[in-house]
Formats: structure tokens, C-alpha cells, sequence
């Protein structure tokens, strides 16, 4: 996992419970087709414009309200909509998602990115800690096939995302589960 800041700073200030994050998305998994940044939901708010897709771990939409703009004004936007999948997924408790989820998620991810332009997604929670970690441990852990197991997963993520990253036991259960389950698939070569 390699962690880079390319994207530049904002200015509005973030609460001070998330004083842990920049005020800028961290690219925290990157691969031939495709990037994978992260933070709280303080700091990508107003940066959903800069990606492809935005996974929201909140439950509830974090874009804007917008009306119907016409044909006409669409080239005046300073903002192209991004598709957001929201998760309904309670802080500090596990992903209410099924193990193959994640497979399922990066393929999807590989397959709409290309070789010179990366598919960018970003993935976020409030505080940008459990939820937001688990998700990278999981893409990671699958990432590598399972080859790496969920409290090493969880260690690369740590280091070189954010120190909090996964805060419950329900959440290194769920990714110790994980593990398991691509090891079975990866027995019987299904990974």
C-alpha cells in the first residue's frame, strides 16, 4: 500500500474530533486501473467531483440537493455527478455485507478503470476511523488474495492511511471472517 497527497488542500476547517485527517481525501490503495482514497466525511466534503464513484458508509446522502439543470447550463456546472452508493453500516459496529462483496466490488472497480486513467474512488464515514478503515482492510485483503492475513492487512492500512483505522471488535471479527473465507476460495482457486 502506498499513501500519496496529491490532492490539494482545502480550506474550511474540519471538526476537531477528525484533527487525525487532512483536509484532503489520502490515496491509501493504488493499482494499474485503479485508486482508492479515503477520509472523513469532513474532509472530501465538497471533493466528491474528483472521482468516479463515492462509497458513503454514513447510510444517508452527503451530496447536495440539486434541481434538474438544463440542457443548456450543464456546461456552466462547475461539478459532473458522481455516482454515490450509500451503505447503511452502523459506526462501530461490522459491514452488514456478505463476504463476497468485496470481491465483487473491486472487479467492478478493475473493470470500469483503464490503463492510462485510473477509476478513482473514494470512501468515507463521519470520522473517516472504523467503518472507513474496515472497508480498506477489506479491499486490501482482497487485493492481495487473501495472501495477507486481516491483522497484517489491518497493520498496512494503519501505517500508512490512519492509526485508528478499525475501531471495534466487531470490525477485526468481521475481518479475521474475511480471511477465512478467501483462504477457503483461494484453496479451491476461486480468488
Amino acid at each position: 500500500m502506498t499513501q500519496f497527497s496529491q490532492l490539494p488542500s482545502s480550506s474550511s476547517s474540519q471538526a476537531s474530533a477528525y484533527q487525525s485527517h487532512s483536509h484532503s481525501p489520502t490515496l491509501v490503495l493504488s493499482e494499474k486501473r485503479v485508486e482508492i482514497w479515503a477520509g472523513s466525511m469532513y474532509s472530501c466534503k465538497g471533493k466528491f467531483y474528483r472521482f468516479d464513484c463515492v462509497i458513503n458508509l454514513t447510510g444517508s446522502s452527503s451530496k447536495p440537493y440539486r434541481h434538474k439543470i438544463p440542457n443548456r447550463f450543464k456546461r456552466l456546472m462547475k461539478y459532473r455527478e458522481v455516482d454515490e452508493f450509500i451503505i447503511d453500516w452502523p459506526d462501530m459496529g461490522a459491514p452488514p455485507l456478505p463476504f463476497q462483496f468485496w470481491k465483487d466490488l473491486l472487479q467492478e472497480f478493475r473493470s470500469r478503470g483503464k490503463s492510462g486513467k485510473p477509476f478513482k474512488v473514494l470512501i468515507f464515514c463521519v470520522g473517516g476511523h472504523g467503518r472507513t478503515g474496515t472497508a480498506l482492510t477489506a479491499l486490501y485483503m482482497i487485493q492481495n488474495k487473501g495472501k495477507i492475513g486481516a491483522i497484517d492487512a489491518m497493520t498496512s492500512v494503519r501505517e500508512s492511511y490512519c492509526s485508528h483505522a478499525v475501531e471495534s471488535e466487531s470490525q477485526k471479527t468481521y475481518l479475521k471472517g474475511l480471511h477465512d473465507f478467501l483462504s477457503v476460495n483461494s484453496a479451491s482457486n476461486k480468488v
